[in-house]
């Protein structure tokens, strides 16, 4: 992650913060604690929290001081509420496995009632054959009960299986993230955050603009007449970032 720009055409606002006692990594995402007595007043890394986002941390820091002992370690974080960064999705993951696919339809396992229900206008990446390095757009998504269904926009060149393993480039608009990769990454191959709660199982954003990376190419917007039924990325050396907003779910506007 990195600082991308201010929507209000401001520059980066740094502030020393206490930081909880862990691990802090230059451009990871940290939020603010929530129990009193232990880390209310501090803030934390951001991986699995989907609440009260502070900022960007600007330094790497180890931290082992603690509320109790009064030896609170300064951490310097970005916070401007109007950021916008520029956050990877982490294709490095594992990936989602398919249940099946038949006819521009496929199905995963996903949480009671949770899933990815709004993905279209989205994009399903493989990262394992058949089909590896292929990009299709999706066109519709929907949850029932424990399974998430995708319906992609055209023919995949290579339908997806069981083997392949597939992540989930989310759609422009308000949307519900998880930050993996200690809080630095979007996690794309998370089954659930997308349909789940806000503030519960997910952290909310908007995403204003995906984009796209291989080797040859230097960064550019993801776009569907140009990216979309792409196939062999997996040997181009593939990233995919977006711009995102954490403006819903920051401290300072809540």
């Amino acid at each position: 992650m990195r600082f991308h720009y201010d929507l209000m055409g401001a520059g980066t606002i740094v502030r020393k913060m206490k930081a909880e006692a862990g691990t802090y990594y230059v451009g990871a995402g940290v939020v603010c604690g929530d129990t009193d007595g232990t880390d209310i007043g501090l803030v934390q890394p951001a991986t699995g929290k989907y609440k009260n986002f502070v900022g960007m941390c600007n330094q790497a820091l180890v931290a082992s001081g603690t509320l109790a002992a009064a030896t609170t370690e300064d951490l310097e974080v970005i916070i401007n509420p109007f950021a916008v960064y520029l956050v990877e999705y982490d294709i490095t993951g594992t990936g989602i496995t398919p249940l099946g696919f038949t006819t521009l339809t496929g199905t995963n396992t996903c949480g009671s009632g949770l899933g990815h229900d709004n993905l279209g206008g989205g994009y399903l990446y493989r990262i394992v054959d058949p089909g590896a390095g292929e990009l299709n757009m999706i066109d519709e998504s929907s949850v029932s009960t424990t399974t998430q269904t995708w319906v992609l926009e055209d023919t995949p060149t290579v339908d997806p299986t069981t083997v392949s393993r597939i992540h989930f480039i989310y759609p422009v608009g308000p949307y519900l993230i998880d930050l993996g990769d200690s809080g630095r990454k979007i996690d794309s191959n998370d089954p659930d955050t997308g349909g789940g709660a806000s503030g519960t199982d997910g952290l909310p954003v908007t995403i204003l603009q995906n984009y796209i990376q291989y080797d040859g190419v230097e960064m550019e917007r993801l776009v569907p007449d140009k990216h979309a039924e792409m196939v062999n990325l997996d040997n181009l050396h593939v990233h995919f970032y977006a711009d995102v907003c954490f403006y819903p779910g920051s401290w300072l506007v809540e």
